[in-house]
């Protein structure tokens, strides 16, 4: 398994950081590389809690991202 850290300050409100991260409908604005789309999110927004988001390719290949 691959780690990195990212060590950055945001210039946004808690609230509104917390929600980029855990609201379905502000990470499928942000979250796919590229041209792809956030085709599916799930989520368990707590500590130790799983997830899942699907991104498509123009092409409409699929790729997953999951923990």
């Amino acid at each position: 398994m691959h780690q990195f850290k990212i060590d950055v300050t945001l210039d946004a409100s808690l609230p509104f950081v917390f929600a980029a991260f855990h609201e379905p409908e502000y990470l499928s604005e942000w979250f796919a590389p590229g041209n792809c789309v956030v085709s599916q999110i799930m989520s368990d927004f707590k500590e130790n809690g799983r997830y899942r988001i699907k991104m498509m390719e123009p092409s409409g290949v699929e790729m997953s991202l999951t923990l």
